[in-house]
């Protein structure tokens, strides 16, 4: 199955009205953790749509962003800003990113995962 290739950006270029950023964070609850997956609008700083769950997944980060879109209709074309972490590289982002008519905006330089061969160096 092809899938189409999202716009992709290195840098945000655009009026701040029509960019989101988003990112997951770990919170830890007693024993437990829980991933809060949250998309800012950086013309207010407003939280305009998160999820949380007690897995890290692409649904999180879809799930905040489907908030988001529901939320916030903007006739605009939006721009996603994100980090290059794994939900935000997988294809069901991707197809996010195609059906809604997103730009995704990530930095240009990726991080290596830390394996025993690269610990702790950066491309």
């Amino acid at each position: 199955m092809k899938f189409s290739k999202p716009n992709v950006k290195h840098s945000v270029e655009q009026d701040f009205f029509c960019v989101k950023v988003t990112d997951v964070t770990k919170i830890q609850v007693d024993y437990k953790k829980l991933y809060l997956s949250a998309v800012m609008d950086l013309h207010d700083n407003y939280i305009v749509g998160y999820h949380l769950s007690k897995i890290q997944d692409v649904k999180l980060v879809e799930d905040s962003l489907l908030y988001a879109l529901e939320i916030r209709k903007v006739d605009e074309k939006l721009s996603i800003h994100s980090d290059r972490g794994m939900p935000y590289r997988s294809n069901r982002w991707n197809e996010l990113m195609v059906t809604y008519n997103l730009t995704q905006v990530c930095p240009e330089k990726l991080i290596v995962l830390n394996t025993p061969d690269n610990y702790g160096k950066a491309s």
